[in-house]
Formats: C-alpha cells, sequence, structure tokens
C-alpha cells in the first residue's frame, strides 16, 4: 500500500472518527516516516513507542484523543 494512501485513511480515522490505527508492516517500508509526517501536517504532538519493548502494564495512562483534541 502506497504511504498517501495510508496517511489518507489514517486522516479519515483520526480527523473524522476519532479513532486510534495500525500500521503493521516490515521493518524498513516507511511506517514510523508516514507518522511522523502526518503529525507534523496535523500539527498533533506525536509520542513515540513500541509495543513490542513495553509490558502490557506500561501501557495503562496513555494519553488519547480526548473530546477537546
Amino acid at each position: 500500500m502506497k504511504a498517501s494512501v495510508i496517511s489518507r485513511a489514517l486522516k479519515a480515522l483520526v480527523i473524522g472518527e476519532r479513532q486510534p490505527g495500525f500500521i503493521w508492516g516490515i521493518p524498513g517500508i516507511g511506517k514510523s516516516d508516514v507518522i511522523h509526517q502526518l503529525a507534523a501536517e496535523l500539527a498533533i504532538p506525536l509520542r513515540e513507542m513500541r509495543a513490542l519493548s513495553l509490558d502490557p502494564v506500561d501501557l495503562r495512562g496513555l494519553p488519547f484523543l480526548g473530546s477537546d483534541g
């Protein structure tokens, strides 16, 4: 899937539906780059986390999009 398609889908999820998205793929294909570019374009703060390096209890209390953005 092209980066432009992923970016449009994420915009629809994050802005339109206010839902998180999940991008899965092999290492080195540009997943993080798409997210960094989209966050910069939308002026959304970005906190990058690698779920594989965390325990499930580490994920409690993560920031989320509330009604005020």
